[in-house]
């Protein structure tokens, strides 16, 4: 069994590349969802919601509420600490 190589990604090219499979930040429920409308991602160790991108065989996860943050404030500085207004790292809505 062969491992999937994986790698690191600028947060602007992972929303690239997700809105180009389709998918969309969930209003209601804050977060990232597929093109067929679920929740994308999975929860880390750590607490926090991870979004896994495939981008020319190479798996790429990153932190969704990076992920949500730079969705609407694309001059945020990557290196920026985005944290949860109400503390909940599961919590990702804007």
């Amino acid at each position: 069994m062969t491992r999937k190589k994986t790698g690191k990604i600028a947060i602007p090219k992972a929303i690239e590349i997700l809105k180009e499979h389709g998918c969309r930040y969930d209003h209601e429920n804050g977060g990232i969802l597929s093109k067929n409308g679920k929740k994308k991602g999975h929860m880390a160790t750590n607490g926090y919601r991870v979004v896994g991108i495939q981008h020319k065989n190479v798996m790429y996860y990153i932190c969704e509420h990076r992920v949500v943050w730079w969705w609407f404030h694309p001059e945020t500085p990557e290196n920026m600490v985005i944290d949860h207004l109400n503390c909940r790292r599961d919590d990702n809505r804007i």
